[in-house]
């Protein structure tokens, strides 16, 4: 079993093999505004009214910054009302983009399942190797 089947089997609480579907525990949900709209939209339709723990889930204003269009705007409002209404960590007015956060404040390791809708994302796997896989 390769390190990815072993972390989502660890996440999924059973082992999880080659193409097989899983539910699976995920540590840190990622957003900006570019994509968290479309994330509160289908925690929504799920009919999940609130997030189980706050600091698990980062959002950023860092795409549509300032906002350009009225729809921006009102994006911004959104996400700003639902994480200090769920105590979620948004940084705005320039504090940084997701990527880059994430690298210095979440800290990433070794099995931690991070589910973001961003593709530089996958740059925190980087900061999150053992030191046992380096010479």
């Amino acid at each position: 079993m390769n390190f990815l089947h072993r972390s989502l089997s660890a996440a999924a609480g059973r082992e999880v093999g080659e193409g097989e579907r899983a539910r699976i525990k995920v540590d840190m949900a990622l957003g900006h505004d570019g994509t968290a709209g479309k994330m509160l939209d289908a925690w929504e339709a799920a009919g999940k009214p609130a997030v189980a723990n706050g600091r698990q889930v980062m959002i950023t204003l860092d795409h549509q910054f300032p906002p350009p269009t009225m729809a921006a705007r009102l994006l911004h409002r959104r996400l700003l009302t639902f994480a200090s209404q769920q105590k979620i960590r948004l940084y705005s007015r320039g504090e940084g983009v997701l990527h880059q956060i994430v690298a210095e404040e979440v800290k990433p390791r070794p099995g931690l399942i991070m589910a973001g809708a961003d593709g530089h994302v996958a740059t925190a796997g980087a900061f999150g190797l053992a030191p046992s896989l380096f010479p």
